[in-house]
């Protein structure tokens, strides 16, 4: 029996959550999140970051108790002494990253349709099958290619940030609190 070889270190892993938070949650449903929460949309990333703290904080638990893959379902199965339920949290957590998947590749398909006349689906097709083929050629590309990927988004909402700034050198009020900038 062959065994699998570990390619992802803690800083490919911190990627990947960066590129997940910031892929799916600010590129892609801040528009729907500002539609509904409005100028009260700060309370909400506050309460996401106090969940994410806690999430991650139980994730460092488990991987600390249970070193091996599949921290959620290890856990699970000895906690319950069941294998069924063992087994429902393997495919939720499977099915938590197509999801994401799916959000993400839905939201490049938006964006890409401003720069070609495609439709959003076929846009979302197309970044899902290139990067099944990064997949398929090997974990440590896949770790990597998710690495450059999170980076790049992370200074573009830096840049974002940025010009923000530097275009509106006026005052900035959010409810209460106001900063000028000169």
């Amino acid at each position: 029996m062959s065994e699998l070889h570990r390619h992802m270190g803690l800083f490919h892993l911190t990627m990947y959550g960066v590129g997940l938070i910031l892929g799916a949650g600010i590129y892609v449903l801040i528009g729907e999140a500002a539609g509904f929460a409005g100028n009260s949309m700060w309370i909400s990333f506050l309460l996401g970051a106090i969940v994410a703290i806690f999430a991650g904080l139980s994730y460092a638990e488990l991987s600390a108790l249970f070193p091996k893959a599949a921290a959620e379902y290890t856990f699970v199965k000895n906690a319950f002494k069941n294998n069924f339920f063992g087994f429902i949290i393997g495919w939720l957590t499977a099915i938590t990253s197509i999801i994401v998947a799916a959000t993400v590749s839905l939201g490049f398909g938006g964006y890409l349709t401003q720069f070609i006349d495609l439709p959003i689906t076929i846009g979302a097709v197309f970044l899902i099958i290139i990067l099944s083929i990064v997949n398929f050629i090997g974990i440590k590309e896949s770790a990597w290619a998710n690495t450059i990927f999170a980076l790049i988004t992370a200074a573009g909402l830096v840049l974002i940030i940025f010009l923000g700034f530097y275009r509106y050198n006026s005052s900035i009020c959010i409810d209460f609190l106001c900063i000028y900038w000169i």
